[in-house]
Parts: structure tokens; C-alpha cells; sequence
């Protein structure tokens, strides 16, 4: 469209869903001291979801539009103009389960098992100033009225409530 872009980088994460021991069902904890990491119920799917700020985000490109070595061995599932999604992709990165399973075991007794079941991989992207402090603001450029052109960039869900102050 010819606008100003947002200055973001790319992340291609993966969450990894396991299974979790009887004591350990409908728990959630988030180790936050030293290597951080989650283990927390997901959803209503019956397992749970575990990350790891060292583990989740497989690679990263700072390029303007997202570019990834894997996207050459996709076959043409994805490009930098055409996402593909990463959980059907031929070329997805291989899980980091192990890593992640080693980190958690660190800190859980070892009456609380965690199985792996499967991952889940997105593409995540982050504002290059949030590097800085962690931040997940929600920006809002109005570009054009006639006709409207609207750009949002919002980081958590619940700031979402931001773009409807701007929208009335």
C-alpha cells in the first residue's frame, strides 16, 4: 500500500501441548526467577501448554517482511508474502520438547510428569522498540480517511479494548 511499515521482527515460536500427571492437572506455574518458563492448563483441550523464553522462539528475522531459512525448503508453502502456516508446513522446525522438558524438570518434582503430545508453531511478531522493555502496546496509525486505512499492531489480547477508542 505504500504506507510506513511498523518496525517490528519476526519469531517463529513454538508452544509445546503435553499431558500432565493427575497432581498436576488444572495447575498452572510460571518460573520467573533465572530461566523463565510455563507450564499452564490450555484451554479446554486437557493439556497443557509449555514455553520457555529460551526455547519457544526458534528463529528470528529482522527483516521488513519475515524471511526464514526454512521457507526455501517449503517447497512454496511459505514465502516472506505468503505465510504459510508452520503447523502444516513440510519444512517446520524441529521441536525443542527435549530442551524444554529438561528445563521444567529442574523445577518440578518429580511427582509431576509432563508428556509430550504435540507443538503448535506461529509466527510472532514484535515491535524492535519492545527489546528494550518487554512491551506489548497496542499502535494504531490512521493513514488515509478517504478511504479509511486503519493499521493496528497489538501485542496482548486484552488491548484490543484500545482499538475501539480509536474506532468511535
Amino acid at each position: 500500500m505504500g504506507y510506513e511499515k511498523f518496525k517490528i521482527k519476526y519469531e517463529l515460536c513454538e508452544i509445546i501441548l503435553c499431558s500432565v500427571s493427575q497432581n498436576f492437572k488444572n495447575t498452572g506455574i510460571t518460573v520467573m526467577d533465572g530461566p523463565f518458563f510455563s507450564i499452564m492448563p490450555f484451554g479446554k483441550t486437557g493439556y497443557s501448554s509449555l514455553t520457555s523464553v529460551a526455547f519457544t522462539p526458534h528463529v528470528t528475522s529482522y527483516d521488513s517482511l519475515p524471511t526464514f531459512e526454512c521457507q526455501a525448503r517449503s517447497n512454496g508453502f511459505c514465502t516472506k508474502e505468503n505465510l504459510g502456516n508452520c503447523n502444516e508446513c513440510p519444512a517446520k522446525p524441529k521441536t525443542a520438547w527435549k530442551y524444554m522438558q529438561n528445563l521444567a524438570k529442574k523445577y518440578l518434582k518429580d511427582e509431576y510428569e509432563i508428556k509430550y503430545e504435540k507443538s503448535l508453531y506461529s509466527m510472532k511478531p514484535i515491535l524492535k522498540a519492545s527489546e528494550i522493555d518487554d512491551s506489548r502496546p497496542t499502535i494504531i496509525k490512521q493513514f488515509s480517511t478517504n478511504p479509511t486505512f486503519i493499521s493496528v499492531l497489538s501485542g496482548k489480547i486484552n488491548t484490543v479494548f484500545d482499538l475501539d477508542e480509536v474506532l468511535k
